[in-house]
C-alpha cells in the first residue's frame, strides 16, 4: 500500500495545524488547499485595522521544510474521493480535512466587514478626524473599537445591543469604564435596522458616521458541493466525537467548520477550539481512542495596548477570577504569541501540540448541541 494521501482544504489554525501535525505524525503526502497565499492572524486583526500591524504573512513560509505541498486554489466541491477546485482540476485523496473556518454575517450596503482590505477606509477616515462607528460588541467588535478609541484623535461609537455577553459583571463593568476613559460613546441595548451612506437607522434613532465597520454576527463558511451534511443553526457541520462525517469515514471537519455532537459544552468558534479539534482529528487517525475533549479555560479580550480582561471559567462553566488592566493585556499578549509559537514548534518537531481537556459528554440531539451559539 502507497504512501497515504491527506488533503486539507482552509490555511487558518486549524488548516495550518492539521497539515503540520499530519506529516509529522502521520508522515503522509500532505497537500494543503487554500484560495488565498497567506495566513492571516486574525486575533490580531484589530491592530492591523488601528495600527496597520503586518498580521498576514505567506502559508509557504509555515509550511517551509515541513514537506506540506502548498496549493493555491477555491475548494468548490468533492467528487468521490476528489477534491474539486474552481478552475475544474481535481486532487485525489484517501482522506479528507475540511479547515473552511467561518466568516461574518455579510455587512450591509454602505459599510465595511472587519478584514484585511479595510485598514485603508481606517487609515483614511482616522486622518480625517472621522466619525469611525463599529457594529457589535462581542470579541472582535470590542478589540476593534477599543484599538481605535486608544488612538488620538478618534471619534468612534459602539453600537451594540449588549455590551461583552460572554463576560461576568465585573469584566463588562471594566470594558465599560475603559470605553469611557477613551472618550468613546456607547450605543448599548440598540438594534440596527438599516445603513445609510452615512448613518445607521437604529430602534434607537440615527448613528452618524464617517465609517461604519460591521462585526454583528459571524457563521460557518458554506460546506462544498457533494457533500451530505447536517448543520446547526451557525451553519457548522454537524461531526461525530472522532470528527467524521456520518457515512464518510474518509472525511472530518475541522475548526470553526465542524461541531462535534455530543459534548458536554460546545466549542465555541475561534482559535483556541479550532486547533485542539484539528490536533484531535489527526490523533484520531493516528490511532488515538475516545471522543474529543475540550475545556473552554477563559476569554482573553484585549483594549488596546496597554489593559484587557482576561476572564477565567470553572470547569462547569460559571465565571472564575477576573484579571485586568496591564496585567490582563500581558496575558492576552503571551496567549497570542503561543498560537504562532505552537504552529512553529508543530512544523519544526520541537513540541505537540497541547490542550486542555474537560469531561466527556453525553450522546446530544442538535438542539443539544447547539445550545448556547452566538
Amino acid at each position: 500500500m502507497g504512501t497515504r494521501r491527506i488533503i486539507v482544504v482552509g490555511a487558518g489554525y486549524a488548516g495550518l495545524l492539521a497539515a503540520l501535525r499530519a506529516r509529522r505524525v502521520l508522515h503522509a503526502q500532505v497537500t494543503l488547499v487554500s484560495d488565498s497565499p497567506r495566513f492571516v492572524d486574525r486575533i490580531r486583526l484589530h491592530e492591523h485595522l488601528a495600527r496597520g500591524a503586518d498580521v498576514a504573512t505567506p502559508v509557504a513560509q509555515w509550511l517551509g521544510g515541513s514537506g506540506v505541498e502548498h496549493v493555491v486554489g477555491r475548494a468548490i466541491a468533492v467528487d468521490g474521493s476528489s477534491l474539486v477546485l474552481h478552475d475544474g482540476s481535481t486532487l485525489a485523496f484517501d482522506h479528507l480535512l475540511l479547515a473552511l473556518g467561518s466568516e461574518g454575517h455579510p455587512a450591509p450596503a454602505g459599510t465595511r466587514p472587519v478584514s484585511l482590505d479595510s485598514r485603508a477606509d481606517v487609515a483614511r477616515a482616522l486622518a480625517s478626524g472621522g466619525r469611525i462607528a463599529v457594529v457589535g460588541a462581542g470579541t472582535t467588535g470590542i478589540e476593534v473599537a477599543a484599538e481605535l478609541a486608544e488612538l488620538e484623535g478618534a471619534s468612534v461609537t459602539l453600537v451594540a445591543s449588549v455590551l461583552a455577553g460572554e463576560l461576568s459583571p465585573r469584566a463588562r463593568a471594566h470594558v465599560a469604564r475603559y470605553f469611557a476613559r477613551q472618550g468613546a460613546e456607547l450605543r448599548l441595548g440598540t438594534r440596527v435596522r438599516s445603513a445609510a451612506p452615512d448613518h445607521l437607522e437604529t430602534d434607537r434613532g440615527p448613528v452618524p458616521f464617517d465609517l461604519c465597520l460591521w462585526t454583528a454576527g459571524f457563521r460557518a463558511a458554506r460546506p462544498l458541493a457533494g457533500l451530505d451534511v447536517e448543520l446547526d443553526p451557525m451553519g457548522r457541520i454537524l461531526v461525530g466525537p472522532d470528527l467524521r462525517l456520518p457515512g464518510r469515514p474518509d472525511v472530518q471537519v475541522i475548526g470553526d467548520a465542524g461541531v462535534p455532537t455530543g459534548m458536554a459544552t460546545v466549542p465555541r468558534p475561534g482559535c483556541k477550539s479550532a486547533m485542539p479539534l484539528a490536533a484531535h482529528a489527526i490523533d484520531v487517525l493516528a490511532g488515538a481512542s475516545g471522543p474529543f475533549r475540550w475545556r473552554d479555560a477563559m476569554t482573553c479580550l484585549s483594549l488596546g495596548r496597554r489593559d484587557g480582561v482576561i476572564q477565567a471559567l470553572r470547569a462547569d462553566g460559571a465565571f472564575g477570577p477576573t484579571l485586568t488592566g496591564r496585567p490582563a493585556a500581558w496575558v492576552k499578549e503571551r496567549v497570542a504569541r503561543y498560537v504562532l509559537w505552537s504552529l512553529a514548534a508543530e512544523r519544526d518537531d520541537r513540541f505537540a501540540y497541547r490542550w486542555l481537556r474537560g469531561p466527556a459528554g453525553r450522546p446530544a440531539a442538535l438542539e443539544a448541541a447547539s445550545a448556547g451559539v452566538r
